[in-house]
């Protein structure tokens, strides 16, 4: 349901949010296919391959990006020059 990701930041990244987040939806929303395929050397590793990028699969086995709905991105200041953000299935 949701995840996040730390960064180190000398200031905030609200401002960069909506525009990411509205740019990441139009994306899931065009329905690119995901290949989910196995890794040659390690068996049990997962990918997910979609247009250019390849990812370590995260468990979820979806067959095209609009299945993944849309994301909300959400800012946490956890102390000074550090940033996090959630990720939250809308």
């Amino acid at each position: 349901e949701k995840a996040r990701m730390d960064f180190l930041y000398d200031t905030p990244l609200q401002h960069l949010l909506p525009e990411i987040e509205a740019k990441v939806n139009v994306f899931l929303a065009e329905r690119h296919p995901i290949v989910c395929s196995f890794d040659s050397e390690k068996k049990d590793l997962r990918w997910w391959t979609c247009g250019k990028w390849k990812m370590p699969c995260g468990g979820t086995h979806v067959r095209n990006t609009s299945e993944i709905g849309s994301l909300q991105l959400k800012r946490k200041n956890i102390g000074a020059g550090k940033e996090r953000i959630e990720i939250l299935l809308a």
